[in-house]
């Protein structure tokens, strides 16, 4: 080949490694987010890492397995620990975050492993762990953080990026282990260097009270895992040490990490443990005399699954209380952590809630309801306080879980499983405790739950540790929701005969009895209809939630409770209608019979809560929760109860670890008097236990401030009905009232300049405001707008609503037109000439002296009705809102100033009909205390500040109308008969 040639070749050669190398830049621009993993640091590695090489055996990896490995090895949420040394990893503030109890969580990712094999028992791999202590819910890995250390209020989080090898080992069974080396920057509060970065706070400027953070890659990992997943090896173990001298800025103490091999590893079952969990005589307790219900295993199995989230409530046994017993309850499911600390002071059994995780169930899809199922769980406990959206989700095997396998039993309902605790390098041990569970057939008095199970121990451990029971409760209202168990809900009454007792102590005189009973009625069944269906209405006119306050009324904010009352059950009729349709022709008695019954059996549940965002303390503590039943009075609208609560005392007399020497009385507002009374209820709770009796708790007399009950519509339309007659009907009789005295001015010409134009105008100043204003008509009105408002919404009720208001407000501008043309007629008859012959009436009378003397006792009876009382018992005055009041008395006794008159003008005839002094004085009492009567506590829950006030003032100025009008009469009697 020639030299040209060859020329040519090179220079072709040379383009086309350019154009290759644009097209690979191009590539990599074109995908800039795809990861580059770099090995760089296979030689120290290698040196750290030298003794688990050597003891590794030759690996066998394609790249299936490879993909298999990042799934199986990866983990999140798991536990760690770091031995005290006086080195912490990173620094943690939680002063202005005390609600939660702060979780130490570590999460693993691997994220490569490399197809290039650089030793032979061993493969590179590249990966990122997460380490925090939390309150608020963790970011997710590296992609959260600004920086390789995070710190704000309730959250410290350091992120390392790890390179290393994996590799398998024959020890203890078999094991694959991961020895990284890693690189982050640490958190120190040890000295200054001129090497250390600082930390900048969230505003981005440099603070003094954070740590400053120093560069670090001598950070070794070593993570452990067992190549066969079943109940004693699940385990993963970790170490994560410090490669840095103990004098170094970047040294910490050893940290331990543990967690569990995930759902990508494949669960097996152990025969040998099975067989031990079925032998051992479990669930052989009293609750299981209610019965069970057998579920298929496909339906436990999904059953436990939905309520994985679920925190069933901890108790210790009731056979084994801590007072009476011998043995201390000090530990629960170990020796460590949060199990220590259960029976202290400082923390009891209800700060514990256990929840079931890592589910795994073998034959679950057999749909017979015979057999057996094989299932393996993790059972947590963790504190109430703690974020459950964070606590479910952790993976730890630290001493507060229990890993457990056993198996369903189909036939007998029974969930019988080992149960192992304690975690070290060689896997689970101590498997001497047993977990029983199942699903109770019958609610009664003593049982409420839906779900419940007991931990013991076996062996040495039973003498020291103290059985647990642990239950699922869900709320009446919400078991609806429930399918698998609204097939199976039933009720066993029981305690009929003492709320039968309860009820004729508490009975009045037989004829006050039938008096009430002909005049109000209350919820109770109705006499046609489906008799589930009516028990159904019925139960949800008797459930409520709402706020209640001490009889007598309280003023203190924190004596505000919120209560909650659901029914369970109703004669007949669970809380589930699915169960009363499906079975009601076989369990149904006889209808006639039930509809004609006064008394019908009862069970519900009544809680007591701190109202919702008002972080107050409950006020009766002790009976925050009652489980209740008995009778309700259809006749009377009340209920006779007998209640039971979970208690932790020594006291006898207790049934399954309940005090249920606890009467209670409900009483229901009437269907018929609910358009002049707020809906409430009343509840007295009272222990049947002597004083000195542990359990002894002082009588509780409560009122709501109003319940929402099914025919609110109804109601609210009856309501707005019956007041728009009303008003209609009053503002008749005034018009009449009115026609009345123009006539008469009409034969009496002489008359109609007697007649105060002040007390005129004060009338016409009342038909106005309504007119020009949004203000009621004739009488005001004590319902918040939040509770008008919502009920204005209803579509059917909105023409009635305006026709009335409409038809009122013609009436009003009707009467003000008849006011005008009275003051009208006074006017004129003032312009004429002087109405007698006698000297002292010469010249028409002058309202001056009227106006005068009327505002002068306005004025005082202000100050001596609303001012005074308030400022002497310090209490702040709100202007506006007494203004407002007083002008409404003002209103009502509008007549003031024409008797005033009277007295002054020392008149000869009688200006002003009797009928217009006695019809406008009772009408102004009915407008002005009607309110009052019909519902003495506004909706907001607060008694009207003014009604004392304005109830004394009423009863002031009907005193001082009726003397003023009486010496009024008296002085002409007499001067009439003086002249005589």
């Amino acid at each position: 080949m020639s030299k040209g040639n060859n020329s040519s070749g090179l220079f072709l050669w040379i383009l086309l490694q350019f154009l290759g190398s644009i097209a690979s830049n191009s590539e990599d621009v074109m995908h800039p987010s795809d990861p580059v993993y770099t090995y760089a640091r296979i030689a120290e590695i290698e040196q750290q890492c030298s003794s688990y090489l050597s003891s590794a055996v030759e690996l066998n990896l394609d790249s299936n397995g490879a993909l298999d490995l990042k799934k199986e090895l990866s983990f999140s949420n798991g536990d760690w620990e770091q031995e005290p040394g006086g080195a912490p990893l990173m620094p943690f503030h939680n002063k202005d975050l005390p609600i939660y109890t702060p979780l130490k969580l570590v999460s693993f990712e691997l994220e490569d492993v490399s197809p290039v094999r650089q030793l032979r028992n061993a493969v590179s791999v590249e990966g990122c762990l997460t380490i925090g202590i939390y309150i608020d819910l963790p970011w997710e890995f590296k992609s959260g953080f600004n920086s390789d250390f995070t710190e704000r209020p309730g959250m410290s989080a350091l992120v390392v990026e790890f390179k290393g090898v994996y590799l398998e080992t024959e020890e203890t069974g078999g094991q694959r282990v991961m020895c990284l080396l890693g690189n982050s920057t640490l958190p120190s509060w040890r000295g200054v260097n001129d090497d250390l970065l600082y930390l900048p706070n969230d505003y981005g400027s440099v603070s003094d009270g954070q740590p400053r953070v120093l560069p670090d890659d001598r950070i070794l990992l070593l993570l452990r895992y067992p190549k066969t997943f079943n109940l004693t090896s699940r385990a993963i173990n970790g170490e994560m040490t410090s490669l840095n001298d103990r004098e170094s800025l970047r040294y910490f103490d050893r940290v331990f990490i543990n967690s569990q091999l995930s759902d990508y590893s494949r669960y097996r079952f152990s025969e040998g443990i099975l067989s031990e969990a079925c032998d051992v005589n479990l669930c052989q307790d009293d609750w299981i005399k209610d019965g069970s219900i057998a579920l298929s295993g496909a339906e436990f199995c999904k059953v436990i699954r939905a309520n994985s989230d679920t925190g069933f409530v901890v108790k210790p046994n009731y056979k084994y209380d801590s007072a009476i017993s011998p043995v201390h309850p000090r530990k629960f499911l170990g020796p460590s952590d949060l199990g220590n600390n259960i029976g202290d002071a400082n923390q009891s059994y209800d700060d514990i809630e256990l929840i079931f995780q890592t589910l795994y169930c073998e034959n679950e899809i057999e749909e017979a309801r015979s057999g057996v199922t094989k299932v393996s769980a993790t059972l947590r406990a963790m504190p109430t306080q703690s974020n459950r959206y964070l606590a479910i989700t952790m993976t730890g095997l630290s001493g507060r879980t229990l890993s457990a396998e056993g198996l369903w039993n189909s036939s007998s309902g029974k969930l019988c499983m080992v149960g192992c605790l304690r975690v070290d390098n060689s896997g689970l041990q101590d498997c001497d405790f047993r977990v029983s569970l199942y699903f109770p057939r019958y609610f009664s008095i003593t049982q409420r739950s839906i779900i419940t199970g007991s931990i013991t121990a076996t062996g040495d451990r039973n003498e020291s540790l103290i059985p647990l029971h642990f239950s699922f409760t869900e709320r009446p209202s919400l078991l609806v929701l429930l399918d698998w168990y609204c097939d199976c809900c039933r009720y066993n009454y029981s305690k009929f005969d003492l709320a039968k007792e309860l009820w004729d102590r508490n009975q009045p005189l037989e004829i006050m009895s039938f008096i009430k009973q002909s005049i109000f009625t209350y919820p109770m069944l109705k006499d046609s209809g489906d008799l589930f269906a009516q028990l159904s209405i019925l139960s949800e006119d008797l459930h409520f939630d709402a706020f209640a306050v001490p009889k007598p009324f309280n003023d203190d904010l924190r004596s505000l409770l919120y209560v909650q009352a659901d029914v369970l059950s109703l004669g007949p009729l669970c809380s589930c209608p699915q169960y009363c349709n499906s079975t009601s022709k076989d369990k149904r008695a006889d209808e006639a019979e039930l509809f004609d019954s006064r008394f019908l059996n009862v069970s519900i549940h009544l809680t007591f809560s701190k109202p919702p965002l008002l972080f107050m303390e409950v006020s009766y503590k002790g009976v925050s929760r009652l489980f209740m039943e008995g009778l309700y009075d259809t006749l009377l609208g009340e209920m006779y109860l007998i209640g039971c609560r979970e208690v932790m005392s020594g006291s006898t007399l207790t049934e399954r670890g309940l005090d249920c020497l606890i009467e209670s009385k409900i009483k229901y507002s009437s269907e018929t008097a609910r358009w002049l009374e707020t809906p409430k209820i009343e509840l007295t709770i009272a222990s049947r236990r002597k004083g000195d009796d542990p359990l002894h708790f002082g009588p509780i007399s409560l009122q709501t401030v109003l319940i929402a009950s099914r025919p609110h519509e109804q109601e609210f339309a009856f309501r707005v009905g019956s007041e728009g007659a009303l008003r209609i009907l009053i503002l008749a009789v005034e018009i009449a009232i009115i026609l009345s005295q123009l006539r008469y001015m009409s034969k009496n010409a002489g008359v109609a300049a007697h007649i105060s134009l002040a007390m005129l105008k004060i009338q016409a100043v009342g038909y106005c405001v309504p007119l020009i204003s949004s203000t009621a008509i004739l009488f005001k009105s004590n319902e918040s707008k939040s509770y008008v408002n919502f009920r204005k919404g209803f579509a059917r009720n909105e023409q009635l609503i305006l026709v009335l208001e409409y038809f009122g407000k013609l009436l009003v501008l009707t009467a003000l037109m008849l006011i005008l043309k009275l003051a009208k007629n006074v006017i004129q008859s003032r312009k004429a000439s002087p109405l007698h012959d006698d000297a002292r009436s010469k010249y028409p009378p002058n309202d001056r002296r009227v106006s005068f003397a009327t505002l002068a006792i306005h004025i005082s009876g202000f100050l001596i009705l609303f001012v005074l009382p308030r400022t002497l018992l310090g209490l702040r005055i709100e202007w506006t809102k007494r203004l407002r009041d007083y002008n409404h008395l003002m209103q009502t006794f509008f007549l003031l100033p024409q008797i005033l008159a009277n007295f002054m003008w020392q008149n000869h005839v009688e200006p002003v009909r009797k009928v217009y002094y006695l019809g406008f004085t009772l009408l102004g009492l009915l407008t002005s205390n009607y309110e009052r009567f019909r519902d003495p506590f506004n909706l907001e829950g607060n008694r009207p500040s003014s009604n004392v006030a304005s109830a004394f003032g009423g009863a002031a100025f009907s005193v001082i109308i009726i003397v003023m009008a009486a010496v009024v009469r008296v002085r002409r009697c007499v001067n009439f008969y003086w002249k005589k």
